[in-house]
């Protein structure tokens, strides 16, 4: 069956506009609890009243960044094994019910964040309405701005997956630095990745004690109602972005950090139909050169996105764990794409780019004997 040309994707109880009325290929996400149909979990009151309070446009960036990242999973490229690649690449159409209207609804924004998400996913079209009278009730005691208080000590913010190249950006920088080092985490459903990324909080804390702290940002899928169709999850970048970016807003910091390897950023093609969304360009620097010009539209002043990795070599950031002496930190930290897949008692497959990879770095750097204690479900030798 050839899947349709545009879907659309309707959030926060949009309305319908009378063109699509007979359309029948209508996604409608929610996540506000107590509404019919509720169908993806988007824990922001929880994520609100641990920063206190968050103005009423980013309130609607996290909303926004959540259903693109729902509707990214619901919504199928194709087959895996077709020779055409341009089957990949999608048109979504998303009308969402905010608060900011004016804002949301400018021209100039939506157009930035149409193209930012288009070089993202290397999707077809990406396209946005907005509707005014979005509202919720406020998230706390404290959901007001007369309570938000700059940073008592110098604060640095940085997203935290719990693989080895964040691993190490956060140990350089507390290594580094005096500052407090937030760690920033999305929660996707999968319990091995929070329990990786709870884990190794709680290890950095047991060492830098009060200089971590770990923000989590749940946003995931109902599994009763959805179930998803496509594991690409091209815009979860936005995501996690989104919600770095609102930490520094919260903590008055006006820039983050992405530590993520060159070779991966920029992710050489493979083979030669490896093209537009086949290729991730989740972290590529024109993917965050572009992020870091929209958050800069959101904030009204500059907002920097640093990557310190982006020279080096994921042999590179192992040899950052024998600079610090934290080596014994390696098997702890995971890098597998398939930790949704049941792999028995390892935490990585062993046969995915991610993991050969990480073995080939680890072998380069001489520590493959640190990093092979049962970790893998398949060795190669």
């Amino acid at each position: 069956m050839t899947e349709p040309s545009l879907r659309v994707v309707l959030c926060n109880g949009a309305e319908l506009p009378e063109t699509y009325i007979q359309s029948d290929f209508v996604t409608r996400l929610e996540y506000r609890e107590g509404f019919p149909n509720r169908n993806i979990n988007i824990q922001l009151p929880k994520f609100v009243r641990d920063v206190m309070h968050l103005p009423l446009r980013i309130l609607d960036l996290l909303e926004i960044a959540g259903y693109i990242f729902a509707a990214d999973r619901l919504i199928s490229r194709g087959s895996r094994d077709t020779l055409e690649y341009h089957n990949w690449a999608r048109a979504i159409h998303f009308i969402v019910k905010v608060r900011d209207f004016d804002f949301w609804n400018d021209h100039h924004t939506r157009a930035k964040l149409a193209n930012t998400l288009l070089f993202m996913t290397g999707d077809k079209e990406f396209s946005f309405s907005f509707q005014p009278g979005h509202s919720t009730d406020p998230m706390g005691l404290f959901d007001d701005s007369k309570f938000v208080l700059p940073a008592k000590s110098p604060v640095s913010v940085m997203l935290f997956s719990g693989g080895l190249d964040s691993l190490a950006g956060g140990i350089e920088l507390l290594e580094n630095s005096g500052r407090i080092i937030c760690l920033v985490s999305h929660r996707s459903g999968q319990p091995g990745t929070a329990k990786t990324q709870d884990h190794l909080f709680r290890t950095l804390k047991a060492i830098f004690h009060s200089r971590v702290r770990h923000y989590r940002f749940r946003c995931s899928l109902v599994s009763d109602f959805s179930r998803a169709v496509e594991e690409t999850q091209r815009t979860r970048s936005f995501l996690y972005t989104s919600i770095a970016y609102a930490i520094c807003n919260s903590l008055n910091q006006n820039r983050f950090y992405i530590h993520e390897n060159g070779v991966t950023s920029i992710n050489f093609p493979r083979r030669q139909d490896a093209m537009n969304a086949r290729t991730s360009r989740t972290t590529h620097p024109k993917t965050v050169a572009m992020l870091q010009d929209f958050f800069s539209l959101v904030q009204g002043s500059k907002i920097e996105i640093i990557t310190p990795f982006l020279f080096n070599t994921k042999a590179d950031v192992f040899k950052t764990f024998n600079k610090y002496n934290r080596q014994n930190l390696i098997p702890s930290a995971v890098s597998c794409s398939k930790t949704f897949q049941n792999i028995k008692q390892a935490t990585h497959c062993g046969s995915c780019f991610q993991c050969i990879d990480r073995r080939l770095a680890s072998f380069a750097c001489g520590l493959n004997e640190i990093d092979d204690v049962g970790i893998y479900n398949i060795l190669y030798s």
